[in-house]
């Protein structure tokens, strides 16, 4: 097996709860969206919507394009009201994202809805900690750590990684206090856009501290406390299994994880992760992707590639509002397939099929 590539996966083993039919329901309707079948996938999400009153906003975004599409654009009104007033999204930025697909009622509409962007102290705390997490994390001042090609200040560096486990430390039991004392916030509570525009959002927050973290002695209260915010509907299962994947990527027993990133990027190409793949592996990691709300990798991958290759059909509006897909050097990657006596070309994807499933009308 070849060890030394980063890659993501996922250990599961507790059970979840009745959020999964909804996701699962999701999971249908974009299968839909990827075969440009707007009515199936709209069909879907009415369906996921009854049994969950407070959807994801992305889903929202997907029920508005497929409304679209459908051509029964005069009924997104009550859901753009919803994401502004639910998910506290300005209309203006709203405007933006679903630029295609709104009417000019609709538009009327959002230029006339009042917008006042959430405060809370506890947003506030998470949002100067975000601050803190990403400005411990600048070390240009000790050379370029990832060229390998250069030299970097070892001792500088040495200081540097010190001050930021230190600061993790700090903030993690801050964090934990903070989710003791308020509860875990939702989109709903933070707004799904931290500061008001598209690079602050909810799920990057919530990811990256996560990750960082799950690295210092806190980790099993954080993992308790991110199992507890799936469970309550309020991480989604992109964004949770994006967060287990991290913490349990050292985890070589892959017939019980869950493979979330679904294609690894080299030199410009797009590959399988890279595990050596049996039937009973690929079994047991879709089991274990569908206990938690998400569809096999193999759909998955085709999912998260048609993103990026079909972006025609569906504007900004992406099947998976969360990716993963991890980038690794190609000197690491050939080095290791080397050694590992494997060819490489193995794990390459072919694009033909999810390329003709983007003209599909």
């Amino acid at each position: 097996m070849i060890k030394f590539i980063y890659f993501l996966c996922l250990c599961i083993s507790h059970n979840f709860g009745a959020n999964i039919d909804y996701y699962q329901i999701v999971n249908k309707a974009n299968r839909a969206i990827y075969l440009n079948d707007f009515d199936e996938a709209k069909k879907q999400l009415d369906l996921g919507f009854s049994i969950n009153s407070n959807p994801y906003h992305y889903d929202v975004y997907k029920w508005i394009l497929c409304n679209s599409k459908s051509g029964n654009k005069q009924e997104n009104t009550k859901w753009l009201n919803f994401l502004v007033l639910e998910k506290k999204i300005p209309p203006k930025l709203l405007k933006h994202k679903l630029a295609n697909f709104l009417t000019t009622e609709d538009v009327r509409f959002l230029d006339a809805m009042p917008y006042e962007a959430p405060k809370s102290k506890i947003k506030t705390l998470l949002l100067d900690m975000i601050k803190k997490d990403q400005a411990i994390r600048d070390f240009s001042s000790c050379g370029n750590i990832y060229d390998e090609n250069q030299n970097s200040d070892k001792n500088c560096l040495k200081k540097l990684f010190a001050r930021r486990d230190s600061l993790d430390e700090v903030h993690a039991k801050e964090f934990v206090s903070l989710m003791e004392k308020y509860g875990i916030p939702s989109e709903n509570d933070l707004g799904v856009y931290l500061k008001g525009d598209v690079n602050s959002n909810y799920n990057q927050l919530f990811y990256i501290l996560g990750i960082h973290f799950a690295q210092t002695g806190y980790r099993a209260k954080i993992v308790d406390i991110y199992k507890k915010a799936h469970d309550e509907y309020k991480f989604h299962p992109e964004l949770y299994g994006s967060f287990y994947e991290f913490i349990q990527s050292q985890n070589l027993d892959f017939g019980k994880r869950l493979l979330h990133s679904p294609v690894s990027k080299v030199d410009g190409r797009y590959y399988k992760p890279f595990i050596v793949y049996t039937d009973s592996t690929l079994d047991s990691i879709n089991e274990n992707r569908l206990k938690i709300g998400l569809d096999s990798v193999q759909i998955n991958r085709e999912q998260v590639l048609s993103d990026i290759l079909c972006p025609t059909k569906r504007g900004e509006i992406k099947i998976i509002s969360f990716p993963s897909i991890v980038e690794v050097p190609y000197w690491l990657v050939k080095g290791a397939f080397e050694k590992e006596n494997r060819d490489l070309d193995n794990y390459l994807i072919d694009l033909k099929t999810i390329k003709s499933a983007c003209e599909k009308e």
